[in-house]
Order: structure tokens, then C-alpha cells, then sequence
């Protein structure tokens, strides 16, 4: 109910922030269409998405600032037939001397990690193309208060406020990038639900803080953020009628940091995140499938390179829980990942490449992709998502190796 409010908002906004601006060059009106189709190594239609979206902003002399995006999207071969209408912004904006406060749908992004999340957990994701699609598109806005001010010299302060919940996006059990879940043990087995949070009650909100600035020479970052799980924590239950899983969201608190020492045309960056009221499954000794609360430790160190048309960028990842008996997921998860781009043609070609190793389960995926810009309004994209190796890993994903090709008309 919450979304179509807003996305009726976000039409409304559109047309009076056309109408009401006092000056033809105040206004920033625009819109794009854009078709992604993929064809599977076997020969299948793997991806069949139809998107338009449209957007409008006003800019005020007096500091104040309206923006309103809003996507309609269709896509037929991923999950079944999926569509959605949805804001992907719907805000206002006052910028003050020392502050700049927005509050409506909007999207903020934590750290800078490449296609790996160690502080990005704002928003919860689309995961109909598993983490393997539109990396920005996947991330479901939020409405939220979303304030930043100076606080000294290269310091300042950020507090969200998001009385918003939303959960993962996540495929059916016989989608294309469908997971090894819980839940596929747990067939047939009666299941109740819990009260989701809700936005109405204060106590159910995500508050986050950040605090960044320069010192030395390095940049950094202090993280914190109470909000909840993206996907339901199943519980067993004893009841007079057997057993019985309760599906319900839990809360999930992150505190993190992040720090980037540019050296010539080199950074140097990493990114560190403990949560510790994570939840990790394990086969009791009765035989049921239970649920433990659970320390989750997570660190990122990358070199980013760039000079001329070359980019390169190198990440290391590791992401390591406390041991749990018997539990039914990875202690310990370790991940290389390479990244190189070259621009050519005067900034209208872009070669890109993508690979990650994973170094505990011995399994690889790589994404290469072209785009190339005809002019200021068309743009062609083509590319390969490669997957292989273990069957714990990028390997699960073998039979959805694809040939990705994309149209885009930006106006």
C-alpha cells in the first residue's frame, strides 16, 4: 500500500514541479527507455526486460530542491511475469549553510566496494538476477530522512532516519538465479508469520549515522546502523499440532569503517563490518532445522588504479561467522576480485571486465561487457556473465551462463 501511495506521489510531483517552476531553465525534465535481453548457453531466452523511466527535478533559489523519478518495468523469462511500477526518487531537499537535509524515497550508498557489500546495507535488492544484473538497479529505495552537515574542517556528520522496511526482491524456487535456501528443507512443513515492522510505530524505524572526513591525507569513514534483516529468520515452534517455523523479520545491527589513501594514481582503500546479531542455521541433534544468533565479520582491501583511459581496480574479501555445530551454510567465505576498463573513442566506447575468484570453493564468474554511445540519446550494450567452477559457489549458476544485450534511449 506504502508503494502505490508513492509512486502516485511521485506522478503528482512530476507534473507540479513542471508546472509551478518560475523559470523555463529551472527545470531538468528526463526520461529513459531501455531494453535488456539474454540468451543462455543453451540456447534460451534467459532475460526479457522492458523498462521506461521518467524523472523531473526543480531547482529554487533559495535552496531548496524537488526530484521525482519514477520506473515502470516488465520482465517475462527471469521469474514468470514480473512487473512493477515504483518511485525510484521522490524527495525534497533544503541545502543550508552547514547542512543538507532530504527526506522522501531515495537511495543512499555506503563504501565504495566494488559488486561486494561490506557497508552497503541501506537497502535492501532486487536479487531476481542473484548480485549479477544492474548492480545500481537492484537496490529497492527507501522513504527516509537523510541529513548531512559540516561538522568541522573536512569532517562531517550523517544521520538517517528510515521508517521504511522492505525485504529482498528474491526469485521463486524455480527462477533462473533461484538460491540454495532453508527454505527448500523445509517443504510441506506448516509455517505462521509474524507482524513485519511497521512504519507507524517509531520503535520499528532504522536509525544510521556516519561519521567521515580527511585526516592526513586519508579519507575515512565511521559507520553505524540498526535496521533489520532483509529476508524472514524461519523459527521452529512446538504446538499441539507438531512442528511448525515462524516466518519474522529480526533486527540486524552493522558498525563498520572504511578508509582511501590516494597515492599518485593510486588508491588504496578497505572497508572492515561486524554484525553482531547475525543468524545462522544448523541441524540440531533432534534432526530439526534450527536458528542461532550469530557474530559475522567482514573485510575488504582494494588498490584502485587510474591514469589516461585505463582503470584497474583489485579487491580481496573475506567474510568469516563464529562457529555454529552442524550449521548448514559456510563458515568462511574468501573472495579475489579483478576489475578492468578502457575508454576509447573519445569517451563513446567503454570495454569493461569483471572477475571473481572465489578462493574457498574454487569457482569463477566474469562479466565482459562493451558500451558503446551513438550520440547523446542512443546507447548499445553487449556482454557475457560466465559462471563455473564448484557447485557451492558462482558454479550453481553453470546452466545460466548468458549473452546479455541491451538498448537505451536517454532524453
Amino acid at each position: 500500500m506504502i508503494n502505490r501511495t508513492l509512486s502516485l506521489g511521485a506522478l503528482i510531483l512530476l507534473v507540479s514541479v513542471d508546472s509551478q517552476a518560475g523559470a523555463p531553465d529551472a527545470v531538468d525534465f528526463n526520461g529513459r527507455l531501455e531494453i535488456r535481453q539474454a540468451v543462455t548457453r543453451e540456447g534460451e531466452w534467459g532475460l526479457d526486460e522492458y523498462s521506461a523511466l521518467l524523472g523531473s527535478a526543480w531547482q529554487g533559489d533559495s535552496g531548496w530542491r524537488l526530484k521525482a523519478q519514477v520506473r515502470a518495468l516488465q520482465e517475462n523469462k527471469l521469474d514468470g511475469d514480473y512487473h512493477e511500477i515504483e518511485p525510484r526518487e521522490l524527495f525534497a531537499e533544503y541545502q543550508g549553510e552547514r547542512c543538507t537535509s532530504t527526506v522522501g524515497v531515495q537511495q543512499v550508498v555506503w563504501g565504495s566496494a566494488d559488486r561486494l557489500r561490506v557497508l552497503d546495507v541501506i537497502h535492501p535488492f532486487d536479487r531476481r538476477e542473484g548480485y549479477f544484473g544492474d548492480y545500481v538497479q537492484q537496490r529497492r529505495p527507501l522513504a527516509m530522512l537523510n541529513s548531512e552537515c559540516s561538522m568541522f574542517e573536512d569532517q562531517s556528520l550523517q544521520v538517517l532516519l528510515i521508517p521504511q522496511t522492505r525485504k529482498d526482491l528474491l526469485p521463486a524456487s524455480d527462477g533462473r538465479f533461484a538460491e540454495p535456501r532453508v527454505n527448500d528443507l523445509l517443504t510441506g512443513v506448516p509455517r505462521s508469520d509474524a507482524a513485519d515492522p511497521d512504519w507507524r510505530k517509531p520503535a520499528d524505524w532504522t536509525p544510521a549515522v556516519r561519521w567521515s572526513g580527511n585526516a592526513a591525507g586519508v579519507d575515512y569513514s565511521l559507520n553505524a546502523w540498526h535496521g533489520w534483516q532483509t529476508e524472514d529468520t524461519l523459527t521452529p515452534e512446538l504446538t499441539r499440532n507438531g512442528l511448525s517455523y515462524r516466518e519474522q523479520l529480526q533486527r540486524r545491527t552493522l558498525f563498520g569503517g572504511s578508509f582511501a589513501v590516494p597515492v599518485g594514481p593510486v588508491v588504496v582503500k578497505g572497508e572492515a563490518a561486524l554484525t553482531p546479531d547475525a543468524y545462522r542455521y544448523y541441524r540440531a541433534p533432534s534432526g530439526i532445522v534450527d536458528v542461532e544468533k550469530n557474530r559475522q565479520q567482514q573485510l575488504l582491501l582494494g588498490v584502485d588504479y587510474l591514469t589516461g583511459d585505463w582503470f584497474l581496480g583489485v579487491q580481496y574479501y573475506n567474510l568469516w561467522k563464529d562457529d555454529v555445530e552442524r550449521a548448514l551454510d559456510q563458515d568462511r567465505s574468501e573472495i579475489v576480485s579483478l576489475a578492468i576498463r578502457r575508454e576509447m573513442l573519445q569517451g563513446r566506447l567503454y570495454l569493461t571486465a569483471y572477475v571473481a575468484q572465489d578462493l574457498r570453493q574454487s569457482a569463477q564468474y566474469a562479466a565482459l561487457e562493451m558500451r558503446y554511445d551513438l550520440d547523446a540519446h542512443w546507447q548499445l550494450r553487449s556482454g557475457l556473465d560466465v559462471f563455473d567452477g564448484s557447485q557451492s559457489s558462482f558454479g550453481y549458476y553453470e546452466e545460466q551462463t548468458r549473452w546479455v544485450n541491451a538498448v537505451r534511449y536517454s532524453f
